[in-house]
């Protein structure tokens, strides 16, 4: 999917950016010969923790310092909310110029619709490599062979740990060097091990939204794909699903997986970051959040079984550029200047845990642990953007409970999955 840049346009380029910034420059779609003016305002909307994790005001006044005259604005929203675009969008009207989002499947709409511009239309790889950035990261914004959403960060799911609590539990050294578990069965054993009482040693995502990450993931690091061989549809009944699921069974029944995280999504990440909990698996970027308060030494990452063979779902967080956008150029001359930089990729990896989507920012890692999960990272893959993706999830997060919880067996969960996939919308855009 590469495309060789077209080197001899480089210096060409970084000149016309700075004259759409500094004097206005001609949007694309405007007719030829006609000069529509880009103004000195950069209008960006952000999905609210991405406004803190991708340091958006940092880089709004970063910008505004080099291009004196230009004025950078920003607001956040809830990521649930980022649909409400579609009406605004419609009318001809934006109050934005550049949206920051998470993952494409939540936002395929816009692509439906037609609605965004790709960044092969902006013209962003004619001074900007392609192969600077990691390409499974890459990927997940790729639609139809054009990349639409360009991604500043990506995030997999790993398992985070306190090793303070696992050396308590007699499951890490004295170094706190901890054993890789090779089966599910493995992990909810140390699982056990290291509940305390009413305290769970585990914590599993398992909310409506989130339950598909965690089933996922896990899968894949088992058998390589959650795909059938057609590579688009998801897998259901396989001998990894049970596995895996009968193991999370086991440890809800004995109490060592929580189960709070199937009404509060981030009750496994609270107890984690108070120092409660021994084992987290979800985004493995938790262990260097939860550094300043539990300690460096006490916190760092854990291969989930297979995950370094078979790797993880992949998700992302990145920019899109609305076709109703006043100021496409200088958005892109923006994302360019500040966050196609190793300096604010590799500040967002080591305060926040985010995996920098440029190759060149791990050398900047403050953990050489990063380098065996963007090991990890590399052979990981998204979910499929169905049109009907979140009907599933919901589905899937209803059964895969009802069985934790003992109101269903393993049989009539994995079929009534199997029929809630059947029965959706799976194709994709």
């Amino acid at each position: 999917m590469n495309r060789i840049p077209r080197i001899a346009l480089v210096a060409l380029f970084a000149l016309v950016a700075l004259s759409f910034v500094q004097a206005g420059g001609q949007q694309p779609g405007a007719a030829e010969g006609e000069e529509r003016q880009e103004p000195n305002l950069l209008r960006i909307r952000s999905v609210d923790w991405l406004t803190q994790k991708a340091f958006i005001g940092e880089a709004a006044d970063k910008f505004m310092s080099a291009h004196p005259g230009m004025k950078v604005t920003f607001e956040s929203f809830e990521g649930r909310d980022v649909n409400k675009y579609i009406i605004q969008w419609a009318g001809g009207k934006s109050d934005m110029d550049l949206l920051v989002v998470e993952n494409p499947e939540d936002t395929t709409a816009f692509i439906m619709k037609d609605m965004l511009f790709s960044f092969d239309e902006l013209g962003f790889w004619e001074s900007f490599p392609r192969d600077k950035l990691v390409e499974s990261i890459l990927d997940v914004g790729t639609i139809r062979e054009q990349v639409f959403y360009l991604p500043i960060m990506g995030e997999i799911y790993w398992i985070n740990t306190n090793k303070k609590l696992l050396k308590e539990a007699g499951v890490a050294d004295k170094d706190g060097n901890i054993p890789h578990p090779k089966t599910w069965d493995e992990l909810v054993s140390m699982a056990g091990k290291a509940t305390v009482g009413k305290q769970a040693g585990m914590s599993i995502r398992l909310d409506a939204g989130s339950t598909e990450n965690s089933f996922y993931s896990a899968v894949k690091g088992l058998r390589g794909s959650f795909f059938k061989e057609d590579g688009v549809t998801f897998v259901v009944d396989t001998p990894e699903s049970r596995e895996i699921l009968a193991a999370w069974r086991k440890g809800v029944e004995n109490g060592w997986i929580t189960t709070a995280t199937m009404t509060d999504r981030n009750a496994g990440r609270v107890a984690y970051t108070a120092g409660k909990l021994a084992l987290l698996y979800e985004s493995g970027s938790r262990w260097p959040e939860a550094a300043p308060s539990l300690g460096s030494d006490n916190t760092g990452p854990l291969p989930y079984p297979g995950g370094l063979d078979g790797g993880s779902m992949l998700f992302i967080a990145g920019f899109a550029v609305p076709k109703e956008s006043e100021a496409p150029n200088t958005a892109v001359q923006f994302i360019e200047e500040i966050y196609m930089t190793d300096l604010f990729q590799s500040k967002m990896l080591n305060v926040y845990g985010k995996m920098p989507s440029l190759k060149s920012a791990y050398a900047f890692a403050s953990s050489p642990e990063w380098e065996q999960m963007l090991i990890a990272t590399r052979k990981s893959a998204p979910a499929p953007q169905y049109r009907e993706h979140h009907v599933f999830t919901a589905g899937l997060a209803d059964n895969i409970q009802a069985y934790l919880l003992g109101k269903q067996d393993l049989d009539a969960c994995l079929k009534a999955v199997q029929e809630k996939l059947d029965s959706i919308d799976k194709r994709i855009y």
